[in-house]
């Protein structure tokens, strides 16, 4: 801890370095300079905090300062480093008055200034044990200049193991939403009457960009060159647009418990955010970070809210909706007390409450595709079922239809009768179905041979039962009845 005299001060030199780091929080050294301002007067102020802030004397947001402390360490031969991860918005680091590291160009003015937010390890030198740490540190962006999170000191390998650690972890999450992404893609494409996949989808990969702005600040760890101002704008935009995505999947997966009007409020707050973040500056539009909060908590609310009426209408009958409003919950409170520094929240904690969250919200789309996809297997075997009775009901009826051919083919002459008395002749006989509604007949009577071709109404089996009648007919007016001539027959 610094002490409160002329020299900031921090004596670790008995601090314990083999499990443990320590951070650098407490007054510092500051002298502020800037051309518009000149102050030229010492100070101190808190490291974590913001030069503009009240507490640390209220300075302007734009410009250039200096903060210094004296650092002692253990007479150790192991090797120490100081981890710096968020400053606002570059700096020159100096070990003893030399200038050991460039992160960004500070700048008095704008004018050539560049910022540079990607964490950074400094190994320390532990041939000595005493270090003056000084940072030239400029803002010209942010609405806040200054260290936004602390300063530590620890072993060297631990932390660079640590922060490999972190960095793996972020690159996993960011990693698995991505391809969470890519797989609802694929789920879109082959089921597109669900829309909300969309809007999910397009949650999962706005949630992963902001995520890789965020704590150990992967983005700019792999393009450390990458425009400041553009990242930056990146990240709110992916903050505020996550969101929305996410409010409206909310209101598509559970349609009928819809709240319209908290839903309204969060997009209208939300496209207002949009606006500021691309057309204004960013000492401006990072003040949606504020608003955001706001956004989280009335998200929060209407979220809660549509879950539990879809509970209670069992629109869901899972216990993966629960669950998700359960880590969603602590989620958002964790975020927000984390944002606003009034919880120190574990780091891979948090990270492992927003993977639980991600896999909860794929779970309800599981569940949901396992109900489509089984009243659908439901309705295939129900088919097969059908076209199985089907087959047997086509079996029976066509052994039926066989057996009423076999019937109407008494009623023909055969080939031989045709033959002996009339050995001149053909037949062209070609049912459409099985049976015909056409017959021939002949009979033989009083030495006359009398022929006939028939067409009765209909064909297939209706036709066929009228051709028994119809032969039948033909057959008793000659021979029954004795009748000659055709009309007789006929009549």
């Amino acid at each position: 801890m610094a002490n409160e005299e002329r020299v900031a001060y921090f004596d670790l030199s008995n601090k314990n370095f083999e499990t443990e780091i320590h951070p650098l929080d407490g007054k510092w050294d500051f002298t502020w300079d800037s051309e518009s301002v000149v102050v030229n007067r010492q100070n101190k102020v808190s490291i974590p905090g913001f030069w503009n802030q009240p507490k640390n004397g209220g300075y302007p947001i734009f410009g250039q300062a200096t903060y210094k402390a004296i650092l002692k360490v253990p007479d150790t031969k192991d090797k120490l480093c100081l981890k710096i991860n968020n400053i606002h918005s570059s700096y020159y680091l100096l070990i003893n008055g030399e200038l050991v590291h460039e992160h960004g160009i500070p700048k008095k003015t704008i004018e050539g200034y560049i910022a540079n937010w990607a964490p950074y390890l400094y190994p320390l030198n532990t041939d000595v044990n005493e270090f003056e740490i000084t940072f030239i540190v400029a803002n010209h962006g942010h609405r806040n200049g200054g260290f936004a999170s602390s300063l530590y000191v620890g072993r060297y390998p631990e932390m660079v193991k640590d922060r490999e650690f972190y960095m793996s972890v972020d690159a996993f999450i960011i990693g698995g939403l991505f391809l969470l992404g890519i797989f609802l893609l694929s789920m879109y494409i082959l089921w597109k009457k669900d829309n909300s996949l969309l809007y999910f989808l397009g949650f999962t990969l706005f949630f992963a960009l902001w995520s890789s702005f965020r704590d150990e600040k992967v983005f700019f760890s792999i393009w450390n060159s990458f425009d400041w101002l553009l990242a930056l704008r990146i990240e709110y935009l992916s903050m505020v647009i996550s969101v929305t995505f996410f409010i409206v999947f909310i209101s598509r997966l559970f349609p009928k418990d819809n709240i319209k009007i908290i839903k309204q409020i969060v997009l209208i707050i939300n496209a207002l955010s949009f606006i500021l973040i691309l057309f204004f500056p960013p000492q401006v539009f990072t003040y949606v970070a504020l608003s955001n909060i706001i956004t989280l908590v009335i998200s929060m609310v209407y979220i809660m809210a549509v879950f539990i009426k879809a509970i209670r209408s069992k629109e869901f009958e899972n216990v993966f909706t629960t669950i998700s409003l359960i880590i969603l919950f602590v989620f958002i409170t964790l975020k927000v007390l984390s944002f606003l520094k009034i919880a120190d929240v574990n780091k891979t904690f948090l990270d492992l409450i927003t993977l639980l969250f991600v896999l909860s919200m794929a779970l309800i789309f599981a569940h949901r595709f396992s109900v489509f996809f089984n009243s659908i297997v439901q309705l295939k075997n129900q088919a097969e079922q059908q076209q199985k009775d089907l087959r047997i009901k086509n079996k029976e009826v066509l052994a039926s239809i066989q057996y009423a051919k076999q019937l109407q083919s008494t009623i023909l002459p055969t080939h031989g009768e045709i033959k002996s008395k009339l050995p001149n002749y053909f037949i062209l006989f070609e049912p459409k179905d099985i049976v015909s509604g056409d017959f021939y007949w002949m009979e033989e009577r009083n030495n006359l041979i009398y022929f006939a071709a028939a067409d009765c109404t209909g064909h297939g089996v209706p036709g066929a039962m009228v051709s028994f009648v119809c032969s039948n007919a033909l057959t008793k007016a000659v021979v029954e009845d004795n009748k000659v001539t055709p009309n007789e027959i006929l009549d």
